[in-house]
């Protein structure tokens, strides 16, 4: 029997694009928030499944990870203005 700790696993290898469309909304709640390094850590999980879909020559549509890639940016951009 699988453990608990093995189910995010699992759904992120059954489930990937799901999941990063998940992160990518929770990523945009916490931008509109002004929460940029909270956005940040949402867009880089999504970013990081979308890569090894990319590793793995599964991934169909690649702009959605330069979509993530530039929100990401923005992100890093906002933070440093207020540093």
């Amino acid at each position: 029997m699988p453990s608990e700790l093995s189910k995010p696993i699992a759904f992120r290898s059954q489930f990937p694009v799901s999941l990063t469309e998940a992160y990518e909304g929770i990523g945009d709640v916490h931008q509109k928030s002004d929460l940029f390094r909270e956005a940040k850590v949402w867009f880089q999980k999504g970013v990081e499944i979308l890569k090894d879909l990319q590793e793995q020559g599964k991934l169909k549509h690649p702009e959605i990870l330069d979509e993530l890639a530039k929100k990401m940016v923005k992100c890093e951009t906002a933070l440093a203005k207020v540093q």
